[in-house]
């Protein structure tokens, strides 16, 4: 099943991840995928001269981690006049997190009403501060309208503060669709070539004991921020919840990946993955013998080893599998 699906409809989702943001991050109460992945810092709100510097981005800087949130400045009322300027007299849900209005992704030219928590924030050389919200579709009380199938939608804004006010540089409302229960998945910040700083997310879903994650990146710079990987960006898959004697093959594979410095006159570096775990293969006589008794112990599995790596190169408008093979299993 392909992962590209549009926001209403998005069929393989990853587990979700609850990232804490202080008073900006508190969700009303839904159901939950396992929380996993770090923490985000509270939202900036202070001065841009007292905030900590931006993040230092190697060329070859690795997301296998996630980095800190670099704009952690002010939390709680201080973070009102940041607020403010994002979303005018915006609401606060019954247990915490921002109500606001936002463009609807299903519908051009409409808004709808989302429960918002912020999930990274990172500040820019030229010292623009750059917040991203999750949000979840939600009623007037600010209650979440939340289930497995349902996405994180991510909104990112530019900002940077002139003579004690924030001013908006740019708004992307609702610009991509991550992972389900609501939430996103784990997120980033990589360098991803000279002066370009991308935002990556690690996201997917479990649906019936199997878990696939895929990778999106995403250049913070471009004012129409788009999904930059192919489709088969995958670096996840586990059957560990439906490994059970009557299933052929099982899988627990994963990839470490990283972004390789650019080369000369490049605008993005290659993405190298390598890939590690195994394959569990059940005999045919085992599955003859498990169908035949019912007894499921009865499968015999032999093991194989995954390894390798595999290269994506930016052809102009996606990165695309240049070199090597992914051998992670799409189900």
């Amino acid at each position: 099943m392909s992962r590209r699906m549009n926001v209403g409809s998005r069929a393989w989702l990853r587990l979700g991840v609850l990232l804490s943001a202080g008073a900006l991050a508190a969700g009303c109460s839904r159901e939950q995928a396992p929380a996993g992945g770090a923490a985000a810092a509270p939202a900036a709100a202070a001065p841009a001269a007292a905030m900590p510097a931006g993040p230092v981005l190697p060329a070859a800087a690795s997301a296998s981690t996630s980095a800190p949130d670099q704009a952690s400045a002010g939390t709680g009322a201080d973070a009102a006049p940041l607020l403010k300027a994002l979303f005018g007299d915006y609401a606060t849900g019954k247990e915490g997190g921002v109500v606001a209005s936002l463009a609807d992704p299903d519908q051009p030219g409409a808004q709808g009403l989302y429960l918002l928590e912020r999930v990274a924030s990172t500040v820019l050389p030229g010292g623009e501060t750059v917040l991203v919200f999750n949000g979840e579709a939600c009623d007037d009380e600010g209650s979440a309208q939340t289930a497995h199938a349902t996405p994180g939608l991510l909104s990112m804004f530019v900002l940077k503060q002139e003579g004690g006010a924030w001013r908006v540089l740019r708004r992307n409302e609702n610009f991509a669709a991550l992972g389900s229960f609501g939430k996103p998945g784990t997120l980033s910040w990589v360098a991803l070539g000279p002066g370009r700083v991308g935002l990556a997310a690690e996201s997917g879903g479990t649906w019936q004991g199997y878990t696939s994650m895929f990778l999106s990146l995403f250049d913070v710079s471009d004012p129409k921020p788009r999904e930059l990987m192919g489709t088969e960006a995958q670096v996840l898959a586990d059957t560990e919840g439906a490994c059970g004697g009557r299933v052929a093959e099982c899988w627990d594979v994963r990839a470490h990946w990283r972004v390789l410095p650019a080369a000369a006159g490049a605008r993005y570096g290659d993405v190298a993955m390598d890939f590690e775990g195994e394959q569990r293969v059940a005999t045919a006589a085992s599955l003859a013998a498990v169908e035949a008794s019912g007894d499921d112990n009865k499968a015999v599995r032999t093991t194989r080893r995954i390894a390798g790596s595999a290269r994506y190169i930016f052809d102009g408008k996606v990165y695309k599998l240049a070199s090597g093979t992914n051998p992670i299993p799409t189900f």
